[in-house]
């Protein structure tokens, strides 16, 4: 069988991947998958499609995944502001958002590795996106989700056969659970889409395929969702294994969105500090960026810095008419993504971004995720 080698992000400590390890058993640091970071057009499996396409670097091959059709999903050229800027519609996934990607990665590797039973703690999209890999693994999954979380939200994950456990507490107290319970449970594992590296493994494929559509070339500047963060991680990655490889000269730079009301990467670049510390969070109708103090904070604030990136934190109005404008050029998407879309504006606006570059935007979640919300948010239209 096939093994893996992780590495501690923090201290270093070298471990062999089992169901058991999602963090570093020394000082409980975030882990890496310890492998060649080289990635050039030959090594494309052009007799697939979506993430797929990019196996030779993924911990395993086509034959070995669990797949739910994914697709090479659409790069779409817009304008905000009169400005072009290339929309990467993520959304457009076998769940309804880029954490397919994380997830079939994740879920066929933790079958590999002998699970049967897949615990993950969420109540949005990853609840969804490993409920769902988990089903066509024939695996078991509980969701553990706050006690306050949107019904709406765990409908998904309930119908993919998963089991949803609520939970009284913070989301602290959550995690603490579905920590327990992959412990305890024979054939469990913690499939944590905020600490297992093989999540950002997978995820890491959305900047492939923009540099594949756009000719084999990296755009000027990227903007993406941040919550944990690993879109830009995974962004980060590959850019840097395509860089590596010879295929482009440059990383684009950067740029993480949040809502002000939740925004700890955006106040720790700003400070100029090397790592998060946990932000007062506010209600937003963004709620899958509302992370307090991501995992990998530090992680995300090198690999902006690193490619002379930066960040944007954005209000709920700003959010709102992000939201509006883009559903009414046809494309409908979750509050969570539109905060790219108010990040990329901000951006342009202020001229951290420069105009007369190539700008690519993910666009992270389907609107269908969110319906009650989005009602709500468009009540004065009825």
């Amino acid at each position: 069988m096939t093994t893996w080698e992780l590495v501690c992000e923090r201290c270093g400590r070298r471990s062999v991947a089992s169901v058991e390890t999602w963090r570093c058993a020394d000082c409980s640091g975030p882990l890496a998958w310890s492998t060649e970071r080289r990635f050039d057009r030959t090594c494309i499996d052009t007799a697939a499609s979506g993430l797929w396409r990019y196996a030779n670097t993924l911990p395993l091959s086509r034959v070995q995944s669990v797949a739910l059709g994914e697709i090479t999903t659409p790069l779409v050229a817009l304008e905000v502001d009169g400005r072009p800027v290339d929309f990467k519609l993520d959304y457009i996934s076998p769940s309804g958002s880029y954490k397919d990607r994380g997830a079939a990665v994740l879920i066929s590797s933790l079958r590999h590795l002998g699970a049967t039973h897949a615990v993950e703690d969420s109540s949005g999209n990853a609840a969804a996106a490993i409920a769902a890999y988990a089903a066509g693994a024939g695996m078991a999954c509980t969701v553990f989700a706050p006690a306050a979380a949107s019904p709406g939200k765990l409908v998904q994950a309930t119908a993919y056969g998963a089991r949803v456990v609520r939970i009284e507490g913070s989301r602290d107290d959550v995690a603490a659970a579905a920590m327990e319970a992959a412990a305890t449970t024979p054939g469990a594992t913690y499939a944590s889409h905020n600490w297992h590296p093989f999540f950002i493994e997978g995820v890491k494929t959305w900047a492939f395929e923009v540099w594949e559509q756009l000719g084999f070339l990296a755009p000027d500047a990227i903007v993406v969702p941040v919550g944990s963060g690993s879109l830009l991680l995974g962004a980060h990655l590959a850019f840097e294994a395509l860089k590596a490889g010879g295929e482009i000269d440059q990383l684009p730079r950067l740029f993480a969105a949040q809502p002000a009301a939740c925004a700890p990467v955006h106040r720790a670049f700003v400070a100029g500090e090397r790592d998060t510390t946990p932000f007062p969070r506010e209600p937003t109708v963004a709620e899958g960026a509302s992370i307090t103090n991501p995992v990998r904070g530090r992680e995300l604030l090198t690999a902006i810095g690193a490619s002379g990136g930066g960040t944007a934190a954005v209000t709920e109005a700003e959010i709102t008419d992000a939201l509006r404008e883009m559903a009414r050029r046809g494309v409908y998407i979750e509050p969570t993504a539109a905060v790219a879309v108010a990040g990329a504006r901000r951006l342009l606006q202020t001229g951290d971004i420069r105009p007369d570059g190539r700008v690519v935007v993910l666009l992270s979640g389907s609107g269908l995720k969110a319906t009650d919300a989005i009602g709500s948010l468009f009540s004065d239209q009825r």
